[in-house]
């Protein structure tokens, strides 16, 4: 349950992170107001969707906690890819399939932390587990979004999503190395 926290906690801040930055990127970026990043959101919200029907269908075949630091991985890349993408290439729809592709990877690392949590958790423990969670993703959100609203003062809005990026990437890779040869990593959950 730690580790799911831990993995709910990290994406919780970025998503402060990056939600403090990403309104003011797009629109300086493509030149538009509301709409743009409204059906932008809309893209994203498609891949979350997609991602979760693929790993609804093919993930019980591989090991949860696998998938979620390959899905960091993932994640990492294509927000670096977004961002640079979109401000090399300031197309709306360039934008829309990287925001869609990155919905994809970012959906399985909810999925198999839940997963992961009703599985290892007793039944009269559920509704304070999930309290818990509760208050570690709204912690990591509001304190994310107030540093990255402090450091968007001073760093261009793509310097800080390209970091929350590549942070994720790391981490994905230094825990699938460092974890490598734990025996409950090959546990399916």
């Amino acid at each position: 349950i730690r580790f799911t926290a831990a993995i709910i906690f990290l994406l919780s801040s970025a998503l402060g992170a990056v939600y403090v930055v990403i309104i003011v990127f797009i629109q300086k970026t493509l030149g538009s107001a509301t709409k743009d990043l409204g059906l932008l959101i809309m893209f994203l919200g498609v891949g979350l969707f997609l991602g979760s029907i693929v790993y609804g269908r093919f993930g019980q075949k591989f090991s949860h906690y696998k998938v979620i630091f390959i899905s960091l991985i993932f994640t990492g890349i294509m927000l670096v890819l977004f961002t640079l993408g979109v401000q090399n290439y300031p197309n709306f729809w360039v934008a829309a399939l990287l925001a869609l592709v990155l919905g994809m990877f970012v959906s399985p690392i909810m999925i198999a932390a839940n997963t992961i949590i009703h599985k290892v958790s007793d039944n009269a423990m559920m509704g304070k587990i999930f309290s818990s969670l509760e208050i570690v993703m709204h912690l990591g959100f509001i304190v994310f979004m107030f540093l990255s609203s402090f450091l968007a003062e001073r760093i261009h809005p793509a310097y800080i999503l390209v970091t929350v990026g590549i942070v994720f990437g790391i981490l994905g890779i230094v825990n699938l190395i460092w974890h490598r040869k734990i025996p409950w990593l090959e546990r399916i959950a």
